[in-house]
């Protein structure tokens, strides 16, 4: 039997009364996680003479100085050049229904606020529009308002195929450019071989290069001219099939609205871009590693002074070896970002249940790690030099994990950049979480 708890009635959790300061952890550079014990542990001292009343920077019910929430710093974005702002790169490892979603909601509410521009990746559905709406929930954190996030939401023509039509108006569609498809890495990433890749890649810059419009009867016609020395038979059977997919699957269509990433932002909206759960992973993945490739030219092309924060949640769908794929563009455009993506004011988030399916290269990168108890096979976790204090931990069954309560009671580990271990229980958002949104309906909108 469950068993409930009243958190919303004992709201001297952490701080001595029911306060609400806008912007109070943007202005300190700080991401409220969790708390050192479980919120039951913070009650109302009149009425439960055992609780731990809190202060934070002054505010509190008693005289006892001391801090139990659980942070991590960001950058505070105030024009300075990227590369003297520390990059934010954050490892979230969970398991099924333990809240990772929740507490990734509450870190793009606190870096949405401060000014960082978000890319929200979501790979399964459209849960993370729902965050639009505002929600009281039963473990906010200290001085946290209840709101949405502002953000618009949008869904590639080639993952039509998977969503209902009586939801389509929820989404802004949209499909990528042929023109910007220069390089030859982006074919590849697709099926293209070699030859072919480099082959199409370097027509389409000479289209640009003299103003002409490319589409797939110009590539048509220089594939059918190619001599052999350009292009062997192979190579055009190759190429001339992975052009009948890319249209076929409405990777590129014709008069469709084109996602500028910029655009949006300058809209002071967050991005969320649904891919439902597509069945051919080579679109997902090319689409995605486009869309890290476009963000890092925008400080050079627009002088955006604003961090980027790209979230990837469920990440093992995409940062993997994947049957056709010679080339990972979201592997590799990820892991550039942990590697070298400060200079560009790239970051971001990293969400997975299981090392086993991404690239232990991506995973390394990541220096701020957050691990739930059930994240699956911890020992593989010394493959990216996690502490074994921390592998312990989960391995010996040593953190609280109770589902069971309302709302469930899980302790979590943070590992900081410096290596300290830190086991807490997350906050969750002010944002909405569990409930579908769905707009006024209207005809299918391109972007």
């Amino acid at each position: 039997m469950s068993s409930s708890i009243n958190l919303p009635k004992t709201r001297a959790f952490l701080y001595g009364g029911d306060v609400e300061i806008d912007g109070f952890w943007v202005e300190k550079g700080l991401i409220p996680l969790g708390s050192l014990y479980p919120p039951y542990k913070y009650k109302n001292k009149d009425e439960y003479p055992n609780g731990i009343p809190i202060c934070i920077d002054g505010f509190c019910n008693n005289s006892k100085k001391e801090n139990h929430v659980v942070t991590i710093p960001f950058e505070i974005p105030d024009g300075r050049s990227f590369t003297s702002m520390d990059q934010f790169n954050l490892l979230i490892l969970g398991g099924s229904g333990d809240g990772k979603g929740m507490l990734t909601k509450v870190i793009w509410a606190v870096m949405a606020e401060a000014g960082y521009k978000v890319c929200y990746i979501d790979a399964k559905g459209r849960e993370a529009a729902r965050a639009t709406k505002s929600w009281k929930s039963p473990n906010l954190p200290p001085f946290t308002k209840p709101k949405g996030i502002p953000l618009a939401h949008f869904m590639p023509h080639f993952s039509l195929a998977r969503v209902d039509k009586n939801i389509l108006h929820n989404f802004r569609l949209y499909s990528q450019d042929l023109s910007t498809m220069d390089s030859a890495e982006l074919w590849m990433s697709i099926g293209m071989q070699s030859q072919g890749a480099s082959f199409v890649a370097r027509v389409i810059r000479d289209a640009n290069n003299v103003g002409d419009e490319v589409n797939l009867h110009y590539l048509q016609e220089e594939i059918k001219e190619a001599t052999e020395d350009d292009l062997s038979d192979p190579s055009k059977g190759n190429v001339n099939r992975i052009l009948s997919d890319v249209y076929a699957w409405e990777l590129i269509k014709p008069r469709s609205k084109v996602l500028n990433l910029y655009n949006e932002w300058q809209k002071k909206n967050s991005i969320v871009i649904s891919f439902n759960m597509l069945q051919d992973k080579r679109w997902m993945i090319f689409d995605i590693g486009y869309l890290i490739k476009e963000a890092s030219t925008y400080f050079d092309k627009y002088g955006i002074i604003k961090p980027i924060l790209f979230i990837f949640d469920d990440a093992s769908k995409y940062l993997r070896k994947v049957e056709g794929v010679n080339i990972n563009i979201a592997m590799s455009e990820v892991t550039s970002i942990g590697n070298d993506g400060r200079s560009k004011g790239i970051n971001s988030i990293l969400e997975v249940q299981s090392l086993g399916l991404i690239d232990e290269d991506v995973a390394e990168s990541y220096k701020t790690i957050i691990i739930s108890p059930y994240f699956k096979k911890p020992d593989s976790l010394k493959n990216i030099n996690i502490p074994q204090e921390a592998i312990d931990l989960l391995r010996n069954g040593s953190l609280i994990m109770n589902k069971e309560t309302k709302p469930p009671i899980i302790q979590w580990i943070l590992i900081t950049r410096d290596g300290k271990i830190v086991p807490f229980f997350p906050f969750t958002p002010g944002c909405n979480h569990f409930t579908n949104i769905d707009l006024p309906k209207q005809e299918v909108a391109e972007c």
